[in-house]
C-alpha cells in the first residue's frame, strides 16, 4: 500500500472489485448490509457521524457495485458504512480465504475465534493500544500487558481518540478497529503505528491483504456465512455482535520478511554493488563525526581511500565505526555496517562484525529486497 495520499487506500480498494457486479440489496440499520450480482453479501457497522448528503444518494440497488464501494470516501459517514459493507460482500468471502490458504504470503486462520483470546499470550509485557473499545480485548490483556485504549466516546480509563498522536508511535501491538475505514482516520493510524505490530480488527475490515500489507500485519474479521439469517438479524436492527450467528470469523497472518534483516559478512560484496556512497560516523568524544565517502569490498574488509587526519585521530581514540548507505530509490533499503577499523597509509581498512538491511514497515510498499 501506498502512503502517497490518504486516499490511494481507498482507492486500491475500489480497484479490487470487478467492475461487471451490481448492487441487488441493501439495506441500513444499527448495520450496513449489500448483497451484490455475484450472490456474495458483507456488513459493517453503520457509523453514524459525518455530515448527512443527499437522500438520492442512498439509493443504490441497481447500481455498480464498484460505485456504491466508492461511498467510502464519503464525509457522510453511513454511506461510507454502505460502501465498507458493498467492499465486504465481495472482499470478505469463503472462496477468497480458500485461495488465500496457498498463498506463501499469508497464513489463514479459520477457526472462527476470537482474536484477543487466542492471541492474548504473545503480548505479555508489551505496550498494547486498543482504538476502539474492544471490550474482549480489555478482558484478555489488561492484566498482562501495558494497555491503553483509544475511543471516540472514551468509558472509563479510556483515553481520546486525539491521544493516538502520542500512543501509537510507542506501541508495541496496536489493535484497529475496521470503522476506522468509514470514518477516514485508518491511514493515518497506520503512518502513526508503523513502528508496531498492526492488527485491523472487526466485521468492518475489507480482506485485503493485497492493499494492506506492509502497513498492517494482522486482519481479523469475519463473512458472511448466512445470508438469509443476515439479512433477517439486519431487518430487525440487530447490533453487530448480535450479527455473529450469521458470520464466521477468520485471520490473515501476512508474513514479512524480518525487517531489518542482517546478512553474513561473506554477502557484502554482492549487497554493497547495489548501493552508492555512504556516511562513515567516526567518535569524536563528545559528538561523531559524520564524512561522505565511496567504500569497496577487498577480500574481507571494507576499504576508504584518502583518509583524512581527522578520522585517523578518531579512529586511533576510538576504532568502532558505522557506515550507513541511503537507499537510491523511494522506499527502498537502507545498508547499515559495523566494523573495526585501522589505517593502512592513507587507506582505511574495516573488519565487518555486524551487517544489516532495514526500512521501516512504513515503506514495505518500496521494491522487494532480492538475494
Amino acid at each position: 500500500m501506498s502512503t502517497k495520499t490518504p486516499w490511494r487506500l481507498y482507492d486500491d480498494l475500489i480497484d479490487l472489485l470487478p467492475a461487471d457486479l451490481t448492487v441487488t440489496e441493501a439495506l441500513l440499520s444499527r448495520v450496513a448490509l449489500v448483497g451484490n450480482s455475484a450472490g456474495g453479501m458483507g456488513t459493517a457497522s453503520n457509523d453514524r457521524g459525518g455530515r448527512r448528503e443527499r437522500a438520492v444518494n442512498r439509493h443504490i440497488v441497481g447500481r455498480s457495485l464498484r460505485d456504491v464501494a466508492a461511498f467510502i470516501k464519503s464525509w457522510d459517514f453511513e454511506l461510507a458504512s454502505l460502501g465498507v459493507a458493498a467492499l465486504s460482500s465481495w472482499l470478505n468471502s469463503e472462496e477468497r480465504l480458500t485461495a488465500f490458504v496457498s498463498s506463501p504470503q499469508m497464513k489463514v486462520d479459520r477457526s472462527d475465534r476470537d482474536i484477543f483470546e487466542s492471541r492474548a499470550s504473545e503480548f505479555a509485557g508489551q505496550k498494547v493500544a486498543l482504538v476502539g473499545h474492544f471490550t474482549p480485548g480489555i478482558k484478555a490483556l489488561a492484566d498482562s500487558v501495558e494497555l491503553t485504549v483509544l475511543e471516540r466516546e472514551p468509558r472509563g480509563s479510556d483515553l481520546p481518540d486525539s491521544a493516538c498522536e502520542y500512543v501509537l508511535p510507542s506501541s508495541d501491538a496496536v489493535f484497529i478497529t475496521g470503522m476506522t475505514v468509514a470514518n477516514k482516520t485508518l491511514p493515518h493510524l497506520l503512518e502513526l503505528a508503523a513502528d508496531a505490530r498492526v492488527f485491523l480488527v472487526g466485521p468492518s475490515v475489507p480482506c485485503a491483504p493485497e492493499v494492506f500489507s506492509g502497513s498492517v500485519q494482522h486482519i481479523a474479521s469475519s463473512y458472511v456465512s448466512d445470508s438469509a439469517r443476515a439479512r433477517a438479524l439486519a431487518s430487525i436492527g440487530a447490533r453487530t455482535p448480535e450479527m455473529r450467528p450469521a458470520t464466521s470469523r477468520f485471520t490473515l497472518d501476512l508474513q514479512e520478511p524480518a525487517c531489518p534483516f542482517p546478512f553474513p559478512p561473506g554477502h557484502l560484496k554482492d549487497v554493497l554493488a547495489r548501493f552508492g556512497s555512504a556516511s562513515l560516523i567516526t567518535k569524536a568524544d563528545p559528538y561523531v563525526k559524520i564524512l561522505m565517502v565511496d567504500p569497496f569490498v577487498e577480500g574481507d574488509a571494507v576499504v576508504i581511500d584518502h583518509v583524512r587526519n581527522s578520522t585517523r585521530t578518531n579512529i586511533a581514540a576510538d576504532p568502532h565505526v558505522t557506515l550507513i548507505w541511503q537507499p537510491l530509490v523511494r522506499h527502498g533499503w537502507t545498508l547499515i555496517v559495523d566494523g573495526i577499523a585501522r589505517v593502512e597509509g592513507d587507506r582505511m581498512l574495516v573488519a565487518m562484525e555486524s551487517g544489516m538491511l532495514h526500512r521501516p514497515r512504513a515503506h514495505a510498499d518500496g521494491p522487494a529486497w532480492e538475494p
